[in-house]
């Protein structure tokens, strides 16, 4: 049996991000989050 795919509005917001957009654009994007994040903890 075939598994279901999700619609974008019932997954997280990882799974939408690589459900949108080509796997090399997700990867730079959560590279650059994870750099901001980053830079948000260290100016608190």
């Amino acid at each position: 049996m075939k598994k279901k795919k999700k619609h974008p509005k019932d997954m997280k917001a990882n799974e939408v991000m690589e459900h949108v957009f080509h796997p090399k654009v997700a990867k730079h994007l959560r590279k650059h989050v994870e750099k901001l994040s980053k830079e948000k903890e260290k100016s608190k």
